[in-house]
């Protein structure tokens, strides 16, 4: 193919997928398309993904374990009613998925200051 020919590719997202994708594209300095092309064709080393992907599951686990019991060590000591406990869960459960949702901005932020040396060592 030669390599002047260009084709458009089109496609769909949600409203809020595109302020996702342009917020990102700006952080870069990149044009929403330029962001897209680098982000879809770069190289991803070999591993990496099952690497990360079995060292998420495991921090999963960790903290699926340690909430766990900080829930069991309330109830079985009979120091918080179960009601208490159900409105405490509801409010880690809302924050947690608070986070969740900033997470990608926070590694973004993160890789930056590593980037630019700002990170505590």
């Amino acid at each position: 193919m030669d390599e002047k020919e260009r084709r458009f590719i089109s496609f769909q997202v949600t409203a809020e997928e595109a302020e996702v994708i342009e917020k990102a594209a700006n952080q870069q300095g990149l044009s929403r398309s330029e962001y897209l092309r680098q982000t879809l064709l770069a190289p991803t080393p070999v591993g990496a993904d099952t690497r990360d992907a079995t060292l998420l599951h495991h921090l999963i686990y960790l903290l699926a374990r340690l909430h766990a019991s900080t829930y069991m060590i309330a109830e079985r000591q009979g120091a918080l009613p179960s009601a208490t406990l159900e409105e405490i869960y509801a409010a880690t459960a809302s924050a947690a998925g608070k986070y969740l949702r900033e997470l990608d901005d926070r590694i973004a932020l993160m890789n930056e200051q590593i980037r630019s040396g700002e990170a505590a060592a």
